[in-house]
């Protein structure tokens, strides 16, 4: 049954089908949010709307009526059901190798040409290299900057922009978005300055990431595919690098300079690192695991010294008609270095085993990610 069938066929419909003229039934569509014409889909409004299902089909009418005569007294820009919104434009200075989509105003667009973060000068299409093309996606040119629409020309804005999507072949999207370099950042590492690439940088107020069936974020080459001799390379034919593999950074606050703490009694200020590998849950588990094993080791140990002890200060209890009491002593002694001291030699080596093992980046269990750092 099609959509119009089972909407008309409502009892509370039944009187309005019979007199409700063609543009009527649309009007009544429109109320409902609902677009008549598909089929096997009951038309009713969503859950947050304050129409209700067993209105009157007289009231319908008159509300109808009512919408029809008020869109016939309003200006074409007025903004109200998606006309023109009353809003000054602006004047973007467009660059002569671009070619936009925009706005009447100006104010969203979206811009085809080379890497231009800013003014015509910056960038590297401001220095005529090649291989930049780049797409600019921008909502809200602007729309932070006091007076833009004042100003003699605009030019794309990283920070006053409402919200952009930045597709680039070659760009320094880090330098460009005024982000920390972190790791992989476009800052200095091992006195080299990272090349310029192709990147694609996402800016808004919220920015969400949404997958029915799950989000993934993989870094380094994929496998799929041979892609030539020594596999996939770099958007500008260089080699990639697997090992290690390359980092993915969750950095909050947009900051990862070093910073000091109090560092206790002994070491009252000490410099960390605000970037650091996060935690992995098998081997962090592992750890905690094996460290417990270890405490048991150490209660065990002192355990059996107590019972030892307590066996020698029975033995050793000084008495007139109990003369071999003294000699017990080397017992107990013996008893300690098979029970006691080997323990403590073993829990020594078992030890120093998991600081290599868990405590350092060459240990096959180190906790600390080499791949994936947050702040």
């Amino acid at each position: 049954m099609s959509k119009k069938k089972d909407l008309f066929n409502k009892e509370f419909f039944k009187e309005y089908r019979k007199d409700a003229t063609k543009e009527e039934k649309q009007e009544l569509n429109s109320i409902l949010r609902e677009d008549i014409g598909g089929d096997d889909v009951k038309v009713k409004p969503p859950e947050w709307s304050e129409l209700r299902l067993d209105l009157d089909p007289d009231k319908i009418k008159e509300a109808s009526a009512m919408i029809k005569d008020a869109m016939k007294t309003l200006s074409s820009d007025s903004g109200i059901m998606n006309t023109d919104v009353p809003e000054p434009s602006i004047n973007f200075i467009e660059a002569p190798n671009s070619l936009s989509i925009k706005t009447p105003n100006n104010r969203s667009g979206i811009v085809f040409g080379t890497d231009r973060p800013s003014t015509l000068e910056s960038g590297i299409g401001g220095k005529g290299g090649s291989g930049a093309n780049t797409i600019d996606i921008v909502a809200g040119r602007g729309s932070s900057c006091k007076n833009a629409e004042k100003k003699a020309g605009v030019n794309p804005n990283m920070a006053c922009d409402g919200a952009r999507i930045y597709i680039s072949e070659k760009t320094e999207v880090d330098l460009h978005f005024g982000l920390a370099a972190g790791i992989i950042g476009s800052g200095q590492k091992d006195g080299v300055k990272r090349a310029p690439g192709s990147a694609v940088a996402i800016k808004a107020d919220d920015a969400r990431v949404i997958g029915r069936n799950g989000v993934k974020i993989v870094t380094g080459r994929s496998f799929a595919f041979r892609a030539g001799p020594g596999g996939e390379k770099r958007s500008s034919g260089g080699e990639l690098s697997e090992v290690p593999a390359p980092a993915i950074e969750l950095i909050a606050g947009n900051n990862t300079e070093e910073r000091k703490v109090f560092g206790g009694l002994k070491n009252p200020i000490e410099t960390v690192n605000n970037l650091q590998g996060i935690a992995r849950g098998d081997y962090t588990r592992d750890a905690i695991k094996e460290i417990a094993a270890m405490f048991e080791q150490v209660i065990s140990c002192i355990d059996r010294l107590l019972w030892l002890q307590e066996a020698f200060n029975v033995m050793m209890g000084p008495s007139v008609w109990e003369p071999w009491r003294p000699p017990g002593s080397a017992l107990t002694v013996g008893a300690q270095m098979t029970m006691i001291n080997s323990s403590i030699w073993n829990l020594r080596i078992d030890k120093i085993l998991w600081e290599i093992n868990y405590l350092y980046p060459f240990g096959y269990k180190y906790v600390a990610s080499q791949n994936v750092y947050s702040t």
